[in-house]
């Protein structure tokens, strides 16, 4: 997703089964499972761009901050 470096980002997914996987990330997700409102939220873009996978597939909500 495009973005820029210092970016606040946060994720909010309600499937409690997903494992997500993240890149460029300040803390990064390694097969991470987002069981509360917090787990994902706070994070940083490290680079322009940054990517989201998980297993199984799953809908996140991605909250950016522009400033």
């Amino acid at each position: 997703m495009p973005s820029f470096k210092g970016e606040q980002i946060s994720l909010f997914s309600l499937d409690l089964k997903a494992q997500f996987t993240s890149k460029n990330l300040k803390y990064p997700l390694k097969n991470l499972r987002l069981k509360t409102l917090f787990s994902g939220s706070l994070n940083e873009a490290t680079d322009s761009f940054f990517s989201l996978s998980s297993e199984p597939k799953s809908v996140v909500l991605v909250y950016q901050k522009f400033l």
